[in-house]
């Protein structure tokens, strides 16, 4: 699988942070935030309702407010060709369910480079002092 790494800056606890993700051709988005605790949340989509596809050459803002805990974090977008995750079929209330669509992502790994595409986008958090 293709992928791309960017190293971004340092934000603070409690600081927004946006990130933008651009699609090489019409597909879907999912993004995952993975901290220093190897704790991963689903952050897009995040509601049932929420519509993952994007067009090509479009552009999807990601709004996140920082938290804790301090140390490295990352941002994972995982563009695929192919609607591999549904939002109205999770529960987003329940990690464990979560965590399986981790474990379903895992077979991107294995789509053709032109169907997928990762992006990490690595980042400190800090406190302020």
């Amino acid at each position: 699988m293709p992928t791309k790494y960017i190293k971004n800056k340092e934000y603070f606890i409690g600081e927004q942070c946006v990130f933008e993700i651009e699609a090489p051709n019409d597909g879907h988005i999912v993004v995952f935030h993975h901290d220093t605790n190897k704790k991963v949340k689903i952050i897009f989509p995040q509601k049932t309702y929420d519509n993952s596809f994007i067009a090509k050459e479009k552009k999807l803002e990601i709004h996140h407010t920082i938290q804790e805990p301090e140390g490295k974090h990352f941002f994972k977008a995982f563009w695929t060709s192919q609607q591999l995750i549904k939002p109205e079929n999770i529960d987003f209330n329940n990690e464990d369910k979560i965590t399986s669509i981790i474990e379903y992502l895992k077979s991107v790994l294995k789509l053709d480079a032109k169907e997928c595409l990762e992006l990490i986008f690595e980042f400190e958090v800090r406190r302020k002092r």
